[in-house]
């Protein structure tokens, strides 16, 4: 119906209807088009608030998104050496359980720092005993010459 009222208006005008540019139906967004608007719009607020990373950088963030893939869990950072001794020198009732676990996983993955650790706690004990009967047996796992 509206096709042929349009016909009609065209040959009572003798030409097509003259549309000025922006009137009209407005085109439609794909999916993709719709989502690098919201990340050039995302851009763009990170920067109002200081954020002086690349626009790429956003775009690779939001991708898992897109896909509806979960995001990472964010990761902790390794600990340092300064923290590693600390939790090694420590009394094992003195750390909290979050560092036990900790510090469990990491002597887990490294046989020298259990190795140290163990020297450590056997060392700490002889201290704490006021023991000295057990040093010559330490220095000679400590030196490795074991007889």
């Amino acid at each position: 119906m509206e096709v042929q009222r349009e016909q009609a208006l065209r040959t009572r005008r003798g030409h097509e209807r003259l549309i000025a540019r922006g009137a009209g139906a407005k085109a439609k967004l794909t999916s993709a088009d719709r989502v690098l608007a919201t990340v050039l719009h995302l851009h763009e607020e990170l920067q109002t608030k200081g954020y002086l990373g690349h626009y790429q950088r956003v775009k690779m963030a939001v991708a898992p998104l897109r896909r509806g893939l979960p995001l990472d869990e964010p990761r902790e950072r390794p600990p340092s050496a300064r923290e590693v001794a600390r939790w090694i020198t420590s009394h094992p009732d003195r750390r909290s359980p979050h560092i036990n676990g900790h510090l469990l996983r990491l002597l887990a993955h490294c046989p020298e720092l259990r190795h140290t650790h163990y020297l450590v706690r056997r060392f700490a004990t002889m201290l704490d005993n006021r023991d000295a009967a057990p040093l010559p047996g330490w220095l000679a796992v400590r030196t490795g010459h074991i007889d």
